[in-house]
């Protein structure tokens, strides 16, 4: 899948817990998916950050995760930020990998 309006981005159609085992495994770049199944099938993870933890919908929290060396990504603007500039200016940038 893909977003329109948005280049360079794959969008992976996942089960809820294959997101968090494949942000943890590292397959991904980022996730959306609950708390409770990162907690749940992707112990012990120490690489990922919730980056955004409360929509506004129902009872549900939505978590997304990026790994822990991205330290300066605290917020989507900060992950659109990075990903837009690049690890090096000189090279193509891979697709940025969502689930």
């Amino acid at each position: 899948a893909s977003l329109r309006g948005v280049d360079n981005v794959e969008v992976w159609l996942q089960r809820p817990a294959d997101i968090a085992r494949k942000v943890a495994a590292g397959e991904v770049d980022l996730g959306f998916t609950g708390l409770d199944l990162i907690a749940e099938y992707a112990e012990p993870i120490k690489e990922s950050v919730t980056v955004h933890e409360d929509v506004g919908f129902g009872a549900c929290r939505l978590g997304v995760g990026v790994p822990m060396s991205w330290q300066d990504v605290n917020s989507v603007e900060a992950l659109l930020k990075k990903y837009e500039k690049g690890e090096q200016e000189s090279e193509p940038q891979p697709p940025l990998r969502v689930a």
